[in-house]
């Protein structure tokens, strides 16, 4: 391969490994900006969570009122005495089971408001390492990179075809050049 196919073949690789870093950067910021809009959403699915769950709660203290007034309604209307008693012991029953549903609604729905919350706690950790990693990819350090290593090939390949051709080496060429360039030559 020639010096000059080297070259070109250095400096697109160079270009090459630009784009590549700066896609794998963009990339990570990319995931991080939607990691963080589903911890948004995560959020939001908290407050929905505990939000239906408060209004389940109210709907199964409604259902536990309207049990107990057409329980007392029955008895009342059957001539039992309400004040003590049996049918006091199944108004009771009523009332404690009632409210013993609201609170399992109620932590149910803290449960599932922890579980969002877990997830979206989750979610922002992970979209704060994807920006720290995109932070540490710098396209011109693989550029940079790229093109050391490309041009250490071309020395390569100049020195192999001086020892050819029984010229200088590339090392000896330039110092030449730019000594004539300069007048010290």
């Amino acid at each position: 391969m020639g010096i000059g196919a080297s070259a070109a073949g250095a400096i697109m690789s160079a270009g090459s490994a630009y784009q590549q870093a700066q896609g794998q950067r963009s990339s990570l910021q990319y995931q991080a900006s939607v990691m963080r809009m589903n911890a948004a959403l995560a959020g939001d699915q908290a407050s929905d969570a505990i939000r239906n769950g408060q209004t389940a709660e109210g709907v199964q203290d409604l259902k536990t009122g309207q049990m107990l007034g057409t329980q007392r309604a029955q008895m009342a209307a059957n001539g039992v005495d309400l004040g003590e008693g049996n049918p006091n012991d199944v108004l009771t029953t009523t009332k404690y089971m009632g409210t013993r549903d609201a609170l399992q609604i109620h932590d149910n729905a803290m449960m599932q408001a922890w579980g969002y919350r877990t997830q979206q706690a989750g979610l922002l950790v992970d979209a704060d390492r994807a920006d720290k990693e995109a932070d540490t990819i710098s396209p011109w350090m693989a550029a940079g990179t790229s093109l050391l290593t490309g041009a250490s090939r071309v020395s390569s390949v100049w020195d192999a075809k001086a020892k050819v051709n029984g010229t200088a080496d590339f090392g000896t060429t330039v110092k030449s050049k730019v000594s004539n360039a300069w007048g010290n030559g």
